[in-house]
């Protein structure tokens, strides 16, 4: 079988060697497949066939609202997320989070930030271990102020940074847990630091998070969507 492969592998070589412009097309179109095939399966594992960068990433669920309205988008309201996750027997923990816009100030130096609000749940269903600190407790939720604004007197002032905003703004220093620091015109205590590399799903852009202040008998807090629900 060996010298058969051998056989046909001179064949064709002599045969490319008689049409140098035949083998410089051919030599192309091999190039572009074995680029493209790599480029395809480069994506495949990363999005299907490699884990996500979490414990047990294959416990991992996203739960959505069934509406007509949100048709087209996997989204929840926190406080519906928050009575999944007490109503459930089969979900260990249950989260949810989103992007916010925040305006934060160390020392003599302001900055804006990709903010995030979650919930208690949210990091404990990712199975986060924070690389300095922790994470938010269950009893850290707060509700909005009277103008519906995220960062309000009766929100736990407390926040978590990402492994990018400690370097970036305390120079990597272990000192940071404690410190404080001015989020939208309020003092918040440094509890945490998540580690390196950390990918959470349409939110890895976030390098400041808050828990998530709401009052889950406030029907304009239920209807207020656009939240990523993950349990475990």
């Amino acid at each position: 079988m060996i010298d058969r492969m051998r056989s046909d592998l001179r064949f064709g070589l002599r045969l490319l060697s008689r049409d140098p412009g035949f083998s410089l097309v051919a030599v192309v179109v091999l190039a572009l497949g074995i680029g493209a095939t790599t480029s395809i399966f480069t994506v495949v594992n990363g999005i299907l066939l490699r884990p996500l960068p979490f414990v047990e990433s294959d416990r991992l669920v996203i739960v959505c609202e069934d509406s007509p309205r949100l048709e087209g988008f996997c989204v929840a309201s926190a406080s519906n997320a928050r009575d999944w996750a007490e109503a459930s027997g089969t979900l260990a923990a249950l989260g949810a989070a989103r992007s916010w816009p925040l305006h934060a100030r160390i020392g003599e130096e302001s900055f804006g930030v990709n903010g995030g609000l979650a919930t208690p749940g949210f990091f404990r269903a990712l199975g986060v271990q924070p690389l300095l600190g922790r994470v938010f407790e269950p009893d850290e939720v707060g509700s909005l102020d009277p103008h519906g604004n995220a960062v309000g007197a009766d929100m736990p002032h407390v926040t978590v940074l990402s492994h990018q905003l400690w370097v970036e703004r305390f120079g990597a220093d272990t000192s940071a847990i404690g410190r404080s620091i001015e989020i939208d015109g309020e003092s918040f205590t440094v509890v945490g630091v998540l580690p390196s590399g950390l990918e959470i799903p349409d939110l890895d852009y976030v390098r400041l998070w808050l828990p998530f202040p709401f009052d889950r008998d406030d029907p304009d807090t239920r209807a207020w969507r656009g939240f990523i629900a993950i349990g475990r």
